[in-house]
């Protein structure tokens, strides 16, 4: 599965971005924690932000934050320049699914359906509503997606409630 993600950072305007928040997650002790408050509007759907689940997740990824290391975030981001797998994709043997956030002001659907076009059993599919971590902002629809994916394969049973 490939949630939201893009075959190449390699142009222009990507590295610029990088760059961006690179300088912010170094630029103060509380680096890590300005990115995540820059960045949560475009993480999340706007009703998961006003929810009460979605404030104890915000409130949980900022003491998470507030303990990380900004230049340990800031080499992790330094490895994803130059990232193109958009040559390779086609190698993928196994069954792919990309998904992507309906709302995600980063990755656009025409890229996800691009990419979900090379690898020989792959298929795409978009989380309405979400924005880029559809799997924290609405997770009953996209658990729904992955399971009816995992269905076709035979990969599933019926969970069992304790």
């Amino acid at each position: 599965m490939v949630i939201d993600s893009f075959e190449a950072t390699t142009s222009d305007q990507f590295d610029d971005m990088l760059t961006s928040w690179q300088r912010q997650l170094v630029s103060a002790k509380d680096g890590p924690q300005r990115r995540l408050e820059a960045s949560w509007c475009d993480l999340v759907s706007e009703s998961f932000r006003k929810s009460s689940r979605g404030a104890e997740t915000f409130q949980a990824w900022h003491a998470i934050a507030a303990q990380s290391d900004g230049n340990a975030y800031a080499r992790t981001i330094e490895a994803m320049r130059g990232f193109d797998i958009s040559e390779r994709l086609h190698e993928l043997a196994c069954p792919v699914l990309f998904l992507r956030g309906e709302l995600d002001p980063m990755v656009d659907n025409d890229s996800n359906l691009r990419m979900s076009t090379k690898p020989r059993n792959a298929s795409a599919g978009v989380i309405a509503g979400s924005k880029h971590l559809p799997n924290v902002d609405n997770t009953a629809a996209f658990n729904e997606a992955l399971l009816s994916w995992l269905k076709k394969f035979g990969l599933t049973h019926e969970p069992k409630i304790l």
